[in-house]
Order: C-alpha cells, then structure tokens, then sequence
C-alpha cells in the first residue's frame, strides 16, 4: 500500500510539474512580442499601448505561478544552504522535512487566500483599474492553480524526507534524472 501512495504522490507531482510548462513559455512569448510591439508603437510611431504593462504582469504571474510545481520538483528554487552543507544523512532530511512542512502550511495558506480571493472576482465580477478593465477573476485563477501546483511539489519532497528518515534511499530527481524516468521503461 505504501508503494502505491509512493508511486502516486510522485506521478502526480511529475504530471503537475510539467503541465504548467507549456503556459509558462507562451507566456513568456507573449511578453516578448507585447513588450516588443509596446516599445515600437511608443518611440517609434508616438503611440503608447495602454494594455502592455498590466497584460505583461499578468504573463509574469502565470509564468511565476505555474512554474512552481516544476521548481519544486527539480529543486530549481533559490535556496541558501549555509547552514545545511554541514548536515548529512537523517539530520538534513529531518531539518529539511521541518522546513518542508513550514513551507506547505504557507503555500495551504496562499492557496486557500488566493481561492477565496479569486471566487470572489469571479461572484463580484471586479475588474482591473486600468484603462482595459480586464476581469479579474479569470487572470487571478493562476494563483490557486500555481499554488496547488506547489503543494503537490511539497508534499512529494515531504514523501521523500519521510522515505530517508525511514533509512529508505533518496531517488534523484534532478532536472537530467526527471527527464530520464519520464520515458517509459524498457525491461531487458
């Protein structure tokens, strides 16, 4: 039973890791064309887009939020191990599961914010002060959605950290390593 749990915390972290890639580029594509057109139209023709900058924070939010799961996942977040390089074996898997846990009930806190938040936007029908008055509602899904993506990331580390204080080995799941064990398994 413990095996499946095993499998399906770390299959459903792989699936959420890498579903919130593909958003993640197109927005970063449609900040570059914006921004790009955005600063044409200003210096070059006198014509400022009023939409650029609000439209750009909201690819940057999507592009931050549905990342998050990714990060978590190939250990891409900034972290300082001043204090950690020094621990080894079940100490820094028992510091790191305390850390681990600290940092679920904050993002179960930015989900469930975030939530109320969003439901909110979408009941009230608030929209952007800005010249676009963009419904907010629909852009600010991206956080609960990013949020979930995280936790799932976090509770998969915790998995982990429980596994290596059980004396089980730690797999790698680095970003090469991810890419291996995502192909399908060839048995020899």
């Amino acid at each position: 039973m413990a095996k499946v749990k095993q499998y399906s915390i770390d299959r459903v972290n792989r699936v959420t890791a890498s579903v919130g890639l593909v958003p993640a580029f197109v927005a970063m594509l449609f900040m570059l064309v914006v921004i790009f057109v955005g600063v044409f139209m200003r210096y070059a023709l006198g014509r400022p887009l009023s939409f650029v900058d609000e439209y750009v924070g909201y690819a940057l939010a999507l592009l931050t939020l549905l990342t998050l799961g990714y990060a978590t996942r190939t250990k891409g977040h900034i972290s300082m191990d001043l204090v950690v390089e020094k621990l080894h074996g079940r100490a820094l898997a028992g510091l790191q599961l305390a850390t681990l846990i600290i940092s679920l009930g904050f993002a179960l806190m930015l989900l469930v914010a975030t939530s109320k938040m969003t439901v909110e936007s979408f009941i009230m029908g608030r929209r952007a002060w800005s010249p676009m008055e963009t419904l907010l509602g629909p852009v600010q899904l991206v956080m609960p959605i990013g949020f979930t993506f995280f936790a799932i990331g976090i509770v998969a580390e915790i998995a982990a950290k429980i596994r290596i204080l059980r004396g089980q080995p730690e797999k790698s799941r680095g970003k090469a390593e991810i890419l291996k064990t995502d192909q399908p398994h060839s048995q020899a």
